[in-house]
């Protein structure tokens, strides 16, 4: 049975204009690219992937991004500020196979940005708990696009510059697995219940971090983003 819930892409929350990405660089990710969030206060570095990608979310202008809490539904300053406060560093972007909002069955506000595509995003109430990840739904016209190989992705109508964002020295293609471990009291939230139940690798730790597996591990390889940032990849 297809699973309700799928993880469009992970964000981490990083130093002003994410100096972190240097790691992401000097281990082969040669394709990374940078964007603003106009009227939101916040950048984003990104490192794309066939079917996933990674953004490295930080803070470009805090007068904005306060301008923004009630909008946001939670305080991204203190997010942001995960490495003092230990709010959880992560944001979960979930799409859903078919959406259908009567599907979420936790408590969510809709959020809209000048610089989103249409439709915004269904922001997770529970995001005011800033020990928990920044959960969110994508409506479909807002998922990141996936193709099944490098050349399913050359043939495809996007610009030259979007393909080859994709394509990375060290070869890593695909998300095959993942888990998200949480530093919470998991089995007592409604919202990780339903994530867990439809689909979300998301389980209880006693520290926040990501592991991602690429490609089925085939090379047997890892790279190991801790204390820097909390996150393992392998592929």
């Amino acid at each position: 049975m297809a699973k309700l819930f799928q993880l469009d892409h992970l964000f981490i929350w990083t130093d002003k204009d994410a100096p972190e990405i240097e790691i992401f660089r000097k281990n082969g990710f040669t394709s990374i690219i940078s964007g603003n969030h106009f009227k939101q206060g916040t950048s984003g570095k990104y490192i794309f992937f066939l079917n996933f990608y990674i953004e490295l979310l930080s803070i470009s202008d805090s007068v904005e991004a306060y301008k923004n809490i009630e909008t946001f539904g939670c305080n991204y300053i203190e997010r942001s500020n995960w490495k003092l406060n230990n709010s959880s560093p992560f944001g979960l972007g979930i799409k859903m196979k078919p959406f259908n909002k009567n599907n979420i069955l936790f408590d969510y506000t809709e959020y809209k940005a000048i610089w989103m595509r249409g439709t915004g995003l269904l922001m997770a109430d529970n995001n005011k708990n800033l020990f928990d990840p920044l959960v969110f739904v994508l409506y479909p016209n807002m998922e990141f696009p996936c193709y099944n190989s490098i050349d399913d992705l050359l043939i495809d109508d996007k610009p030259d510059d979007f393909k080859n964002n994709h394509i990375h020295e060290n070869g890593i293609k695909s998300l095959t697995s993942y888990k998200i471990y949480v530093n919470s009291e998991v089995e007592k939230s409604k919202i990780f219940d339903s994530l867990f139940n439809n689909g979300i690798e998301i389980l209880k730790s006693n520290e926040n971090m990501v592991e991602l597996g690429f490609d089925n591990e085939i090379n047997n390889k890892k790279i190991d983003f801790r204390p820097i940032l909390p996150l393992i990849i392998k592929y």
